[in-house]
């Protein structure tokens, strides 16, 4: 299993918040201690991590966590944004299925 590691800011030289990917895996640090956690491709688990950076009070800016979920800067404020207007819940939140659209008009010929 292959390790990479990113730090993305530093406190008088050493790491303060870093990235690092084992696997599949995306591993975030916070003064060596692991702050969250996701799966690539785990949208839902990413956005729980967003969610988890954003409200730990360690004053991280929205482009720092973009970075770190490797995400945009958009998305993390729309995170930002269900998480205020309705929790975890919100976050986790993702579209139902429902019925297929109907064809109208030119594009029924």
């Amino acid at each position: 299993m292959e390790a990479q590691t990113e730090a993305l800011f530093a406190d008088g030289g050493e790491p303060v918040v870093a990235r690092r990917v084992m696997g599949e895996k995306v591993l975030v640090f916070g003064w060596g201690m692991l702050l969250a956690s996701f799966r690539e491709g785990d949208e839902v688990g990413r956005d729980v991590a967003i969610a988890t950076l954003l409200n730990l009070g360690m004053g991280l800016k929205t482009d720092t966590v973009a970075e770190l979920c490797d995400v945009s800067h958009g998305w993390v404020c729309e995170i930002r944004k269900r998480h205020r207007e309705g929790g975890m819940a919100a976050v986790t939140a993702r579209a139902k299925p429902g019925p297929p659209r109907l064809i109208v008009g030119r594009k029924q010929k």
